[in-house]
C-alpha cells in the first residue's frame, strides 16, 4: 500500500504556472493543456514517489521533506 502524501505548492508557483499557461494559450490552446497536464503528471509522480526528484537544496530538513521538480519542455 502506498503511503498517502501531501503536496504543498508554493503560491508563487501557482501564480506563475497560471501565467505560463495563459501565455502558451495565446498561441495554442492545445499546448497550454499539454503544459497543465505535464505539471499535473509531475506533481502526481512526486506524491507517489518523492525520491524520484532531488532534495530541495534551499529547504533542507532532517527528514528530507522537500523535493525539487522542474517541468521544462518546448510548447
Amino acid at each position: 500500500m502506498v503511503k498517502q502524501r501531501t503536496v504543498i505548492v508554493k503560491k508563487h508557483f501557482d501564480i506563475s504556472g497560471r501565467e505560463y499557461a495563459d501565455y502558451i494559450r495565446q498561441n495554442s490552446e492545445k499546448n497550454a493543456l499539454k503544459f497543465i497536464n505535464e505539471v499535473s503528471r509531475v506533481t502526481e509522480k512526486v506524491v507517489l514517489n518523492p525520491t524520484a526528484y532531488p532534495e530541495e537544496r534551499y529547504l533542507q530538513t532532517k527528514n528530507k521533506l522537500y523535493r525539487f521538480a522542474m517541468v521544462m519542455k518546448r510548447w
